[in-house]
């Protein structure tokens, strides 16, 4: 009974050391926490690296070892990098870094023009260019919040671009303000074949055929010339007569005005052919012109829409194979922007939400004649006198065509064509069911 008490009492002893001790573990930590806060001053503060030149040897003495002090430098200098705006790649382009007053790390400063390549909006450049007279500014100056990285052992870019200050366009897209028109150029192509014909039956007549079909074109100023034409020769050897034709198919010169994503026609030309058919004219056209477009917007292909609850992934399948993906914030999405994949099918839409939530969906299509994305539309007016070799007459014309993509299903279009004692009218519309 004794050996029972005095065990009880060690057990005693020795929980009530644990209980302090563990009390004591607990309010120290406690304690030392509390003065950090009470006294800011005695918050870590980084501190500059340094480094002892004593530890090099030879030639390496005479590296400037101070600029390491700020992390790996940036030499001043011309670098060929690849550029990455917000993860995306954007191409190879040569960057200048100048050197800093305090010898610290070089930098670089952007033009209106590159930012305008990069996708900022055009207003926020505007109102800066307006505010200072500097034409190269660093990139925070630009757009606040705003930095780049950049990797010299890789040559890679990195700029990091707040997304409320980018331009929300089509992928691929360049403002028509930095295009370029090109240099001056000429050029010229030709098709050619001769051949020789026997006629046993006719006391060996002999005759010789050559035709050659001539492509030609200049590039002067921002005007685009060209000629298209067809030479036929044919000679008879018992007549000893020779004949020698040549017939312009076309000749013209042409302007692009990327404002209106539209092409000046003046001269010798064809229509499109798109609502109307097709003839030759010689007079002025204005036209929209496809090739303007990035190429997510050629071609047909539905516009996407969806609501999101959270920060969401989207991820977009045509028969089991991922073809698109990005990100959206809560609330209703767009994507209009999808690459042409085929004449038809099943879209397969999976919102990934950050809750876990998976939210699925399916859009079929189809790519009919004459269907347009939701909201492209295309347009010609064209003014001139009626070319036709094979008819006589040569009547002054007008035309006018535009086509508008109305939703995923319908694109409806419209055509009007005038002439002396000649009027046609067309409406109607590219259904997908």
């Amino acid at each position: 009974m004794c050996e029972k008490i005095i065990k009880n009492k060690n057990l005693k002893r020795h929980l009530s050391y644990y209980i302090a001790f563990g009390v004591i573990t607990f309010i120290i930590p406690t304690l030392v926490n509390a003065d950090e806060v009470d006294e800011p001053e005695n918050l870590y503060v980084a501190t500059e690296a340094e480094f002892n030149s004593d530890f090099l040897i030879g030639d390496a003495k005479k590296i400037d070892i101070n600029r390491f002090t700020h992390g790996n430098p940036i030499l001043p200098g011309e670098y060929n990098v690849d550029v990455y705006i917000n993860g995306s790649w954007f191409g190879k382009h040569r960057m200048v870094f100048k050197a800093t007053e305090d010898n610290k790390n070089a930098y670089t400063c952007f033009t209106a023009r590159q930012l305008l390549e990069y996708g900022i909006k055009a207003e926020i450049i505007k109102e800066k260019t307006e505010s200072t007279n500097t034409e190269c500014q660093k990139l925070n100056e630009w757009v606040a919040d705003s930095f780049y990285e950049l990797d010299t052992s890789k040559l890679r870019f990195d700029v990091s671009i707040p997304q409320i200050a980018m331009q929300k366009n089509a992928r691929g897209y360049i403002d028509p303000s930095v295009w370029d028109r090109g240099i001056n150029a000429a050029f010229a192509s030709y098709n050619a074949s001769a051949y020789k014909t026997f006629n046993k039956s006719n006391n060996n007549e002999e005759r010789t055929n050559a035709f050659l079909s001539l492509n030609t074109g200049a590039n002067i100023a921002s005007w685009q010339l060209r000629h298209n034409g067809q030479w036929t020769w044919e000679d008879e050897a018992e007549d000893k007569e020779s004949k020698s034709t040549y017939n312009s198919v076309s000749t013209y010169a042409q302007r692009a005005f990327p404002e209106y994503r539209g092409v000046l026609t003046l001269g010798d030309s064809f229509t499109n052919g798109e609502i109307f058919d097709s003839f030759g004219y010689r007079g002025a056209e204005f036209s929209s012109d496809d090739r303007m477009l990035p190429n997510t917007m050629t071609g047909y292909a539905p516009r996407i829409r969806g609501n999101a609850k959270t920060n969401a992934k989207v991820e977009i399948r045509q028969q089991g194979q991922l073809i698109y993906q990005t990100t959206v914030a809560p609330g209703s999405f767009e994507i209009n922007d999808l690459y042409p994949t085929g004449f038809g099918g099943e879209l397969e839409i999976s919102i990934l939400e950050a809750s876990g939530e998976i939210q699925k969906y399916s859009i079929p299509y189809a790519s009919v004649a004459q269907m347009l994305r939701p909201g492209m539309s295309r347009y010609s007016v064209m003014t001139g006198q009626f070319r036709d070799r094979d008819i006589e007459v040569d009547p002054f014309i007008f035309q006018g065509q535009y086509q508008r993509g109305i939703n995923n299903y319908i694109t409806a279009y419209g055509g009007l064509q005038g002439s002396d004692n000649y009027k046609a009218l067309t409406l109607g519309s590219a259904f997908a069911t």
